[in-house]
């Protein structure tokens, strides 16, 4: 929040861009493990080798198993965390937060307002 609140107010900002992301990038791994840990779920992630779980992941689009668009599918294949110095430097940002931390934040937001987002889901 900190991020867009500081391009609201700050001069610099106008006519900017801003990746405003957090403090540090967290591996996949990371943030499912936290995921897990917060929602007291007990299981383990295994981790497949991408040579067996590419072809399958491709097989369940194909058959609508996994209902998600290709290009998102793309985000587990690589690195992608992107600078957040432009923030930091032009606008004073700094967040408190890595992206582990971040999604548990997300995860307790969603589960603080699940029963309201579950009814405005039913209704489009």
């Amino acid at each position: 929040m900190q991020g867009y609140i500081l391009c609201g107010e700050k001069e610099e900002a106008v006519g900017e861009v801003f990746n405003i992301s957090c403090s540090e990038p967290s591996t996949a791994l990371e943030i499912i493990e936290a995921l897990l840990k917060e929602a007291n779920n007990p299981h383990k992630v295994i981790l497949v080798p991408p040579k067996i779980a590419w072809p399958c992941i491709n097989l369940a689009v194909a058959l609508r198993i996994i209902k998600m668009p290709a290009e998102q599918l793309l985000y587990f294949k690589g690195d992608y965390s992107y600078s957040i110095e432009k923030a930091k430097k032009l606008l004073g940002y700094n967040p408190q937060k890595n992206a582990s931390e971040a999604a548990v934040e997300l995860l307790r937001g969603y589960i603080d307002d699940r029963e309201r987002i579950r009814e405005k889901a039913c209704s489009y």
